[in-house]
């Protein structure tokens, strides 16, 4: 999230709303957990104007921290000239949080971040299901026997084509096929029994 910098607001707005895009799509199947250094406040001692839309945002999505809010900050700049609680942990199920902890800021923490951590509802099922080891055959890459050309000459073919898409979520899907059909045609693999 960005920092609190001149006209910052409206970058702010733009992360807010690629999260609040991913709570749409996910809310309905899905429990959500919004985690990390959120660069606004929850608390009502400030008031900035991250603040006022982080706020505003959780209060839009039922987002919470699931417990009482605990008061103790967060972060404290590196000269120690302020400090807040701008990292969080916010469920939209309030029943999936048992304990919410904000860590004391210590000494051999170097970060200017303290952790929050929470203890969770959700069971995870034991895998009862013995594994089956002989699913895929294992194999071991030649990395060292890899044609770097024809490798080099497909990436290059595919970069075109990679370039000239418009949506950066295709673009990133089209770089990782991209890698991994140049790699299974250039580096080969010596299987292992």
């Amino acid at each position: 999230m960005p920092t609190c910098n001149t006209d910052s607001q409206y970058e702010y707005r733009e992360c807010l709303d690629i999260i609040f895009d991913i709570i749409q799509k996910y809310q309905e199947t899905h429990k959500i957990i919004l985690s990390g250094d959120l660069n606004g406040t929850l608390l009502d001692s400030r008031n900035n104007k991250h603040d006022k839309i982080l706020k505003s945002f959780v209060s839009e999505m039922g987002l919470s921290t699931g417990v009482n809010k605990d008061e103790r900050h967060t972060f404290f700049h590196h000269a120690w000239s302020s400090s807040s609680q701008i990292d969080y942990i916010l469920v939209n199920d309030k029943n999936l949080i048992s304990k919410y902890n904000i860590d004391e800021k210590s000494s051999i923490n170097l970060s200017a971040h303290t952790s929050v951590s929470v203890k969770t509802t959700i069971e995870i099922p034991a895998n009862t299901k013995p594994a089956n080891k002989n699913k895929k055959a294992k194999f071991k890459l030649q990395w060292d026997e890899m044609d770097k050309r024809q490798y080099n000459n497909l990436i290059q073919q595919d970069s075109i084509s990679i370039i000239a898409e418009n949506n950066v979520n295709t673009q990133m899907d089209m770089v990782t096929n991209s890698l991994i059909r140049a790699g299974n045609i250039t580096i080969p693999k010596n299987y292992c029994s």
